[in-house]
Parts: structure tokens; sequence; C-alpha cells
């Protein structure tokens, strides 16, 4: 009897939490929740088996959900032999741990089957895992089993830029891997085997698959922006890399032929670029089968190995007849014939075409629902950062709709890449990515020359299509490195003072200075932080296009051809509204005089002129300063403001009525109650209630004041009031006798202050004045000593007394718990003796 065991690639197995079989399915699963519970914690074991290899999975285009053929295929091939002397095996494993640590549990399966034949058929990491089990049987000093050939089928030997743009970016495709993108980033950012399959040293050395600002990264700061990315809780990513690569490089046992299966013809990540702002992308694509380029699927070490070829994608490598066909034949012959549909030899391709559609936008290819199962694709799909990739694998007309997810602008371009390098794009403006329209991408092809329109749906009707106008670009051999320069044109549209214009706004133009080398493609700009805007024409900017009352910001920069963008340029203007709006603010103190501030509504208008009269009938007086009365009058104050324009709003009326309210908070047993319980004693409504701050805590109107609170601050519709409490407080004096006598000379004098729930007040800064009686000389006589605190709710102070003359009788000692309080907290009088 000879045995086949089959080996999946990574995401490739069943996995289940709790018992293996019959616990709960955690992948493939179309529940975030499920796939969330297969994150890994260093050092934690999570009661995750395996079960079998996948058979099938999912797969979106468009609105459609598709069965998606993952290994039914190949293992209904591998399981038909079983009637020609075979036994097949499906190995299912936990692919997200090290490799390393899976090989004890593949050690079992394949010692069970004793000292018969074994054929082992890998896919993708599986290919990995059968090489590291090699290794790790001749680290242990084992016997190796009777393993006759070992065929592998899209095995990235040294590692795959896609592990890289996954753990980045997530995985967007979608293909069998259902769950949101970013549940699976955030799982594999946890998983040892992810990092595994980052690309090795020496791939790095020979491809340079990373760049940021323009520098290609070398591999130990590749591993650097992975290990920086967050929920990465893997520990020593760089020696987990370049320990499994190690072994990879080493030959397989003399006993074991090799035959490894690579896809090509299927657009595959090349040089991924790294910009500011997350505005990643990629360079040019590369030959392979779409995740494994062709130069990474190439074993380090080919001794025993038979190297071949194939046009098919890495999914469909384990679906793809000729494949199928020719493992079969290697199987029950023991030799294989070629068979149509596999080389022996290949030409990497170097010349591509591909679109690239940036943000934020869903792209769908049209037809692209039927062809989910084939082995290779006619586009190859990247979706790298919010920009998707779509890379032409032969020549063939597409239309592609483009459908906005949230508003934004959206780019689009056709890249030709010949001998690997980008040759010619055919530009496009800039769109507004707007939900409510669709794009469409029309590409026809002369011979290898893509012929691409771009249509955009009217706004006023949705089924008439717009066309954008094109750039043809020849990259030229020396880059263009002058931007352009644009200058800004603003008229007022009704009257203008400096940068300041009145409610009817401004006209908006642009200049920009080009040159022959360089053509303009776009100018874009902004309004305060908004969504970049394309100008084409004359703009005017009024209260109900963008501008508010204030201060507003235009930025604005224009760009070439050739992506050459100038720095933002930036121009503030200020919108006078039509009717000055003037801001109150009352400061009510128990002990001192309360004032009400005027201020102005809105930012960076200009100065306003107000006055303010007592009273209907008052006499109207310039505002200066602010207005001062006393806690406990009742007035009403008038307010007209004129802005500069000499524009007036009428008079608004600020009642002045805080009686109740001062008899309430200001007892001097401290205030206890809600916010409400302040809210309801003042001039306004409820209803014109907008929040509290309590120091830097917001409270909720029903919510209770603290004890030891000192200010509240509450915020109404038009009118904002800040209002010092009086917590009831008690003074503890540590000195115990009513008596100082003159022979000490310098007295320490120790008390504390505690709150209505008697706890020591540790982090005041209170203040103590003393009085010598008689008092002779008030400037001498009456003495503010500096109070020192320990930290733990103690204030200490001296009173020098061995200086005194005998005429002083008495010191008496007033106590405040902050300085700028009118009333002592305390008052204490010691006798001289």
């Amino acid at each position: 009897m000879k045995h086949i065991v089959f080996i999946p690639g990574i995401m490739g197995s069943e996995l289940y939490e709790g018992e293996k079989k019959w616990g709960s399915k955690r992948w493939f699963t179309v529940r975030n929740k499920n796939a969330e519970r297969l994150i890994m914690k260093p050092n934690e074991d999570d009661n995750i088996y395996p079960g079998q290899p996948l058979s099938h999975g999912y797969k979106i285009i468009g609105n459609a959900v598709g069965k998606n053929i993952v290994y039914s295929t190949i293992m209904g091939t591998l399981s038909a032999l079983n009637s020609k002397g075979f036994q097949f095996h499906p190995y299912g494993y936990d692919w997200r741990k090290n490799l390393w640590e899976t090989c004890g549990d593949l050690d079992i399966l394949l010692r069970k089957i004793g000292d018969e034949e074994i054929y082992i058929v890998a896919h993708s990491m599986g290919g990995l895992l059968i090489h590291t089990y090699c290794q790790w049987v001749k680290n242990s000093q084992k016997t190796m089993p009777n393993i006759k050939k070992v065929i592998t089928l899209g095995t990235p030997w040294k590692g795959s830029p896609d592990s890289f743009k996954a753990l980045k970016y997530g995985v967007k495709d979608r293909g069998y891997f259902f769950p949101d993108f970013d549940v699976t980033m955030k799982i594999s950012r946890t998983f040892p085997s992810s990092y595994q399959l980052l690309p090795s040293v020496d791939y790095c050395l020979e491809n340079k698959y990373l760049k940021q600002d323009g520098r290609i990264l070398r591999w130990s700061e590749c591993i650097d922006v992975v290990q920086n990315l967050e929920g990465c809780n893997v520990k020593s990513i760089k020696i987990l890399n370049q320990t499994l690569h190690d072994s990879l490089s080493q030959k397989w046992p003399s006993s074991i032929e090799h035959y490894n299966v690579i896809g090509v013809n299927q657009g595959s990540v090349g040089v991924l670029m790294l910009g500011a702002n997350g505005l990643d992308g990629m360079q040019q694509p590369v030959d392979g089968d779409g995740v494994v380029p062709l130069n990474a699927a190439l074993p380090y070490n080919t001794a025993n190995s038979t190297i071949l070829y194939t046009q098919a994608s890495h999914e469909g490598l384990v679906k793809h007849k000729p494949v199928l066909k020719w493992v079969k034949s290697l199987l029950e012959n023991e030799t294989a014939d070629m068979c149509d549909g596999i080389y022996e030899e290949y030409e990497p391709r170097t010349d591509w075409v591909m679109e690239r559609i940036d943000c934020p936008v869903d792209v769908f290819i049209e037809g692209e629902e039927e062809e989910i199962n084939n082995p290779s694709a006619d586009i190859t799909r990247h979706n790298i950062g919010e920009a998707t990739y779509l890379i032409y694998n032969k020549p063939k007309s597409t239309k592609i709709e483009v459908e906005a997810y949230a508003d934004g602008r959206t780019t689009i371009e056709t890249i030709k890449v010949v001998d690997g390098k980008v040759k010619s794009k055919t530009k496009f403006p800039s769109v507004d990515a707007d939900p409510a329209r669709k794009a469409i991408i029309d590409v026809e092809f002369q011979g290898t020359d893509p012929i691409t329109k771009v249509y955009l749906s009217s706004e006023d009707n949705p089924e008439e299509a717009i066309e954008v106008p094109g750039v043809n670009v020849e990259m030229p051999k020396t880059p263009q490195l002058d931007p352009p320069k644009t200058r800004i044109n603003l008229n007022a549209l009704g009257k203008k003072e400096g940068t300041h214009y009145d409610e009817n706004g401004i006209s908006m133009a642009f200049t920009v200075k080009e040159t022959e080398e360089s053509p303009l493609l776009e100018t874009l700009y902004r309004i305060n932080d908004g969504e970049w805007k394309r100008y084409t024409k004359l703009t005017n900017l009024t209260l109900g296009n963008g501008l508010i009352p204030g201060r507003n910001k235009i930025e604005y920069y224009s760009k070439d051809v050739y992506d050459n963008e100038e720095t933002v340029r930036r121009r503030v203007i200020y919108i006078e509204p039509n009717v000055p709006k003037t801001t109150y603010r009352i400061y009510l103190r128990p002990d001192t005089e309360c004032v009400l501030a005027l201020g102005k509504y809105y930012e960076g208008v200009g100065e306003y002129k107000s006055e303010y009269k007592i009273g209907e009938k008052g006499k109207v007086q310039e505002y200066k300063q602010p207005i001062s009365f006393k806690p406990y009058e009742d007035k009403e104050i008038y307010v007209r403001t004129a802005d500069i324009f000499q524009r007036k709003n009428e008079w608004e009326k600020v009642d002045i009525s805080f009686k109740d309210l001062a008899e309430t908070i200001w007892d001097i047993n401290g205030f206890e109650g809600t916010v409400l319980d302040i809210v309801s004693r003042l001039p306004q409504n409820e209803e014109e209630f907008v929040g509290c701050l309590i120091g830097k805590n917001e409270k909720d109107i029903d919510e209770k004041i603290p004890k030891t609170a000192r200010n509240i601050h509450l915020t109404f519709k038009d009118i904002e009031y800040v209002i010092e409490l009086m917590p009831k407080l008690e003074l503890y004096l540590h000195y115990h006798s009513q008596i100082i006598k003159r022979e000490e000379k310098n007295v320490k004098i120790d008390f504390s202050i505690y709150d209505a729930e008697d706890n020591p007040i540790k982090e005041l800064e209170p203040a103590v004045k003393y009085t010598l009686i008689p008092t002779l000389d008030s400037n001498k006589d009456i003495v503010a000593p500096a109070v020192t605190s320990n930290g733990k709710g103690i204030y200490t102070f001296n009173v020098p007394v061995g200086h005194l003359s005998k005429a002083v009788q008495k010191i008496k000692l007033e106590f405040r718990d902050i300085p700028t309080r009118i009333k002592p907290l305390a008052t204490h009088t010691f006798k001289v003796e």
C-alpha cells in the first residue's frame, strides 16, 4: 500500500475551539466574532484544534456571494487513487503556529503509516511545512519516514510580499477569507506563521520589495515596519523568519525526489511603496501566481528538485487540470510525461498593464463572478491601503464599475510597464467620490497598448454619463521635479475690509504657472478641512456654500501629469455674519464682586464695539471692560453690538437675578445638590442647558456636585456661567495652647483642613494672616507668613515672637482655604506672655 498525504497552505485547514471536530468552528467562518477567537496570546493555550483541509469557501463578487472551490478538486483527484493501491490522508493543521511546532503532530501521522511508501502533495505554506519537518527529523536524530516524493505547488520558498500586504492592510479581496479585512488583519498579526512567510534576507537582496521615502528598505528595516504594527504581539520576528529560511536553504534528504510547480503569468506584488499619511501603493508588478512572485517560488537549493511552470493563479494551482493530470500521472507511474500546460522552462514576463484606482471606492469588474473558480485570472486584483490595483494578465476589453462608499476623491490611472519599468501612464483628473454617483472605466486594447476612457454619471441625471478627459504621458528618462505654482484670486461679492468679507462671500479663481515639460493635471482645493475638490471654473463661496461665520481656511495646490505636487498653500479669510452675535459670560463669586464679560461668538470676526445700559431706559454706556454687579442685586442689562461694517444688532437683555441662587450655593455649611439644583435657579430655561464642567470632568444635569468642587462651569445656548462654590470646610489646629510664650522666639503652628466627610484635604494652597494687638502700624503689625505642606494634609507656618515688644498682648490668626477668600475660614486669638 502506498500513501498520499495532502498538506494545505495557510488558512487552508478548518479550526475548532474546544473538542476536536465537535467543538465550535472558528475557521472557516463568515462571522467576525468567530474569527476573532483565533487571536493568539504569547505563552497561552487557546484550546484551538485543526480539522480537515478546507474543501470550499465563499467569494464576494459585487453584491453576489459565490461558492469558491478551495481544495475539493485536488483532494477528489488524490482520493480517487485509493482504488489504485493508494490510501489518501488529508492533513489539517493549526496554520497559525510556528511551523516548527507543527512538526511533532505531522510526525505522529507519518509514523502511523509505518515503513510503507509516502507521497506528499503540499500547497503553498504546506510545502514549507514538509521541508521543515525533514529538517526537524534530522535535528531530532530520528529515522526519516519512507517519503519517496514531495510535490509542492505554489510554495513561497523565499517568502512573499503578499504576507506583508496581509499584515499591514488585511485581506481585502476576500476570496475564501470571508470575514472583514480588518478582522483578518487583526488576527493575523498574532500568528507566528504570518511572519515566517515574510520575504527572506535573500529575497530582499535580489528583489527589493519595500520602498519608503524613495529608498529601498533593507530586510531588517522591512521587519521593523511589521514589528511596529498595532496588535503585533509576536516576539523576535527577525529570528523567527531567519531561522526558518536558514532551514529552507538546506537540501532535501537524498532519498526524496522533489517536484516544485510554480504558477506564472499572474500579476504579483513587485515593489510596495510606503507613502506619507498612509498613502501607500505599488510601483510595478512582477511575474508569479498572483500571491507568490516567481523568484520567491524558486527553492534555495535545487538539488533533488525538478522545477516546473504553469499558467495558473495561487488558488488555481490546486484545481488546474494540467497540474492535476500531471500529479496523478507522477503518482501512478513513478515518472510523469510533460502535459500540455506544464513547462520545464519559462521566461519571466516583464511587460504589464495595470489600473490604479485610489480611495474611497469599491471596484467591480464586469463578468468577474463567472471566473470565481477559474484556475487562472484574466485580471489580478491587489488592494494596497485604500488603492485597488488591477493587473491585466492578458489584453482584454474590460468594463470596470467604481462605486464610492464615502465622500472623498478618487484618482484613476492606467500604467504600462515595459521591461520592468513604467513606460507610460494614462492619467485622469481626480473625481468626487460621491456614493450617489458611479464611475465607469472602459479599457480596450490595440495589441498590448491600452486605451482607457473614464465616464462619470451626471449629478443631475445619474443615467447620463460624462466623459472625464485623460492625458497620455510618456515617462521621461530623467524625472521632472519642478511642480506647478498656484496663485489664488479672491474678490468680494459684497463688502470687504482687509481679509474680512460680509455674508455675501467671495468669488475664487486660480491661476497656475506650469512648465512645458510638466503639463498641469489638476488644481485641488478644500475649505475648512473639508473634502478636496477639483477646480474647474470660477467658484462663488458663501455661507451656504462651504464658508462659515468667522475664520475660514482655504487650502489649495496643483499637480502635474508626473505627480509632482506643490506644497499645500493656505489663505485665511473672515466672514462677518449679517448680524453681530455676542457671547455672555457671567462670573459669580461669593466674596467679591460678580462680573459680566462680553465676547465674540464667531472666531476671528472683526473687532466689535459694544454698548450697554442698566435697565431699559438707562443711560447708554460704551463697553470697555467687564460690567461689575453685586451678587444679591436684581438688574436687567441691555447690550447692543456693532461690527466692522457698522451693522448693529437689536438690544439684547441679560437678566441679573441671582439672589435665590446666592442664598443656596453660598451657605456657610457648603452646597449639597445636583447640577439641576443650580440650573433651576438661573434665569435661563432648563431646555437651553448645553453642558456642565467641574474641573475637566463633564457632568450630566442630574449628577450630584462633589463636595470638594470649587468651581462649576455651566453652558447655555447663548450664555455661560462660571460659579465659584463654597464647600463646607472645617479647620483643625494642631497647636493646643491658647498662650504663645515670648521665650519660644519662633513658634511653629500646624493645622489641617477637613471636608464635610472629615477627610483631610491634601492639595490646597491655604493662606494665613496674623495681626498683632494692639495694632500700631498696619504695615508691620499685619503679616502673611509662608505656608508649607507635607503633602499629607498638614500645613505649617511660623510666627516669630522673640522680637516682639511688651506692648503686644495678643496675636489674632485668620485662616483661609484659598488666598482670595474675603471671609476667613476660621479665626483664632492667642495671648502673648
